[in-house]
């Protein structure tokens, strides 16, 4: 399963750079990643995880393949990297002049999430904060989607303990069904 996020800066490619570096830095204990640059591009591989976050003049573009077999769900890992591409790569409007008051902070944005590229883009609102390229996060969706590949992994290993059990007992020669 592939993960892409976007997030628009307005920094010097060099400066994002630099941001990418420390997004990377800190993701890749969390899933064992080794990572280098390849001219504008950072390429890491983890355990069941390879990626990369392209570094653009305007944006940075991540993606990411992760292993079904992966110990942690898509969701985690999407969101691990969307809130440090948040913190790194804020919005004009997020990014800190002076802190607010407790009492005068907005309240927090909906989580969001990038519309896989097969999806037709929807219609939001002019100003709406949300980008034509995403949609309101959907916790069924992402539930359904982790059970079913879940579902398929225990069908995998129980299929390879059939097998297992079945070529013990042809090399032992031992019935399976003795009262037979």
């Amino acid at each position: 399963m592939a993960i892409h996020l976007e997030r628009t800066h307005h920094l010097d490619r060099e400066a994002a750079r630099e941001q990418v570096a420390e997004v990377v830095e800190e993701i890749a204990p969390l899933i064992k990643a080794k990572y280098h640059w390849e001219g504008d591009r950072l390429a890491f591989r983890g355990r069941g995880v390879r990626g990369a976050i392209e570094v653009d003049d305007d944006a940075v573009r991540v993606e990411v393949v992760r292993s079904p077999l992966l110990p942690v769900s898509e969701r985690w890992l999407r969101t691990q990297i969307g809130e440090r591409l948040e913190t790194h790569f804020p919005e004009p409007s997020d990014a800190p002049n002076e802190a607010p008051s407790p009492d005068t902070r907005p309240p927090p944005a909906p989580s969001v999430e990038p519309v896989p590229s097969h999806t037709p883009a929807g219609s939001d609102e002019p100003g709406s904060g949300v980008s034509p390229m995403k949609r309101l996060h959907s916790p069924l969706t992402d539930l359904a989607g982790e059970t079913a590949q879940n579902a398929l992994r225990i069908a995998s290993l129980a299929s390879k303990a059939s097998f297992h059990i079945a070529r013990e007992l042809l090399r032992s020669g031992d019935d399976p069904d003795p009262e037979a």
